[in-house]
């Protein structure tokens, strides 16, 4: 077997494949294939190299004399059963689909993106088809052949190079992902079914990632550079992207991304799931719908908004809603429905428009219930003194330890607002957050932990009151019942009731406790 080299032509033959129309411009022969002549070109197994510059030349074993091939199918329909049947046990041949390499993938992008370049609208106005035949023409120049499934993921991964997240993208399809963390081009971790795994994703350098971030932010009209090295934005298919690069992170550029479920959940959902027992969720339902002013605490990734997300159908159908959120995250499945979104100032540092100014124009709006994806700031002033003036059924989440910790930080970041008093924030608080629902993300998942009512204690102080705690199956009643309890469907009034027998209150009908 004589050895040679020599540059690839790709043309137009009897063989050619449809979607890419590439193969070898070789003279074909005549082979016989089940009893007929059939005109193919002639194939020869070549030794296949990863090349990242994308060398215009390619080595081939070439026998002296080529054997008789038998096809049981076309070749332009099955390359792969034609190849087998040609040289059978080969070495030499290629594999299917033939891979390329992360670096390949970002030269080809390179040059595909010079390509569109000169199309009305850039990249932008390519379309699907458009991207195929011009990354069918840079594959054909550089003199490179590829079976079809090798050439649809090359152009699949050159597309998410260009447009997107690159190599990253499919996580985001993944709908067991919640979360993606990339520390650096060789360091990505992912949150899969409430567990954090390391994946074999790898990235061609910390300047690739570092274009990442670029590519991702420069179209939301967002800026990320010394001067301001980090970033927070909402991708277009609403996941909410975090990004810092160096100084702050002296390693390299660092990326999160927070996806959210593809498919709406219901309370159902989150019991079968674990999150909750059934009777704390027939309770909250209950809360919700009755207008109890309530607040989903917890940690970061613990399921607040998911929570807020599947709460808010217990919203009479009747009442319009308005939701406020500095990323837009809840999708609330409702007739009447506004959402309100901040905005981070642009790249002249200007437009900037905060949640508390999103609160002050909702209260404009005619709102029966006002939901806030996450109180953070002096906004909580603001959603205090709504609370209080009629604005009934307040839902927000909120980062705390536990429901104990809820009144002070509330009281902190209402006084951040210019010109509050701690005293008149603390008797706003106990007037205004009536309960609170605490979740923690837990070894076997994302759990409810207790549900808390909000009273003042003598000293004036907004307090947490237990109401359910978590128990061995669930959660158990304390034995408390709250002040709103009268306000409920007298059906889930057993919601208060403690499983155990020493601790057990009989709930004929709502009774008072704790001040107000």
């Amino acid at each position: 077997m004589s050895r040679g080299s020599t540059s690839l032509r790709p043309g137009p033959h009897p063989g050619a494949h449809p979607s890419t129309d590439l193969a070898p411009d070789v003279p074909p022969r005549t082979v016989p294939a089940r009893g007929r002549r059939t005109a193919w070109p002639r194939l020869t197994p070549p030794v296949w190299r990863a090349d990242p510059e994308f060398s215009t030349t390619m080595e081939f074993d070439q026998p002296a004399e080529p054997p008789a091939v038998r096809f049981d199918t076309p070749w332009q329909d099955d390359w792969q059963d034609g190849w087998q049947a040609a040289w059978p046990g080969d070495a030499a041949a290629p594999p299917f689909p033939v891979p390329v390499s992360a670096a390949s993938v970002a030269a080809l992008a390179e040059r595909v993106q010079h390509r569109l370049s000169g199309l009305s609208g850039g990249l932008q106005s390519a379309s699907g088809a458009d991207l195929r035949v011009v990354v069918a023409d840079t594959l054909r120049d550089e003199g490179i052949v590829l079976p079809a499934s090798s050439f649809a993921t090359t152009v699949q991964a050159v597309t998410d190079e260009l447009t997107g997240l690159g190599p990253i993208s499919p996580l985001l399809a993944d709908p067991a992902v919640t979360d993606i963390m990339i520390n650096g081009p060789d360091d990505v971790w992912v949150e899969r079914n409430g567990r954090i795994e390391r994946t074999a994703i790898h990235l061609a350098s910390s300047a690739a990632l570092a274009a990442l971030i670029q590519r991702v932010v420069a179209p939301l009209g967002l800026r990320v550079d010394e001067a301001r090295p980090w970033v927070d934005a909402r991708l277009p298919g609403g996941e909410r992207f975090h990004a810092v690069l160096p100084p702050l992170a002296p390693d390299g550029p660092l990326v999160t991304i927070r996806t959210f479920a593809r498919q709406r959940l219901t309370l159902a959902d989150l019991v079968d799931r674990g999150t909750l027992d059934a009777t704390t969720a027939r309770l909250l339902e209950a809360m919700v719908s009755a207008g109890i002013a309530t607040v989903a605490s917890g940690a970061t990734g613990t399921g607040k908004t998911t929570l807020l997300n599947v709460l808010a159908a217990a919203i009479p159908p009747s009442e319009r809603v308005v939701t406020i959120e500095d990323a837009a995250e809840l999708s609330l499945n409702r007739p009447h429905v506004v959402r309100l979104e901040a905005r981070p100032s642009n790249v002249e540092d200007r437009g900037e428009v905060t949640l508390r100014e999103l609160v002050r124009n909702a209260l404009r709006m005619r709102p029966d219930r006002i939901v806030v994806g996450e109180a953070r700031g002096p906004e909580v002033m603001d959603l205090l003194q709504a609370a209080n003036t009629g604005h009934r059924g307040l839902l927000a989440t909120l980062h705390a330890a536990g429901p104990a910790e809820v009144p002070a930080r509330l009281e902190a970041l209402a006084l951040s607002a210019p010109g509050a008093v701690l005293e008149v924030v603390r008797r706003l608080i106990a007037g205004g957050i009536e309960a609170v629902v605490h979740l923690e993300r837990t070894p076997t998942g994302r759990r409810v932990t207790a549900v808390a009512a909000l009273t003042l204690d003598h000293y004036g102080q907004a307090q947490a009151k237990l109401v359910r705690v978590a128990g061995p199956e669930g959660l158990d009643a304390t034995g408390y019942v709250p002040s709103w309890a009268d306000r409920l469907d007298p059906a889930v009034l057993d919601a208060f009731e403690p499983s155990s027998p020493a601790g057990r209150v009989r709930v004929l009908a709502a009774r008072r406790g704790g001040h107000r």
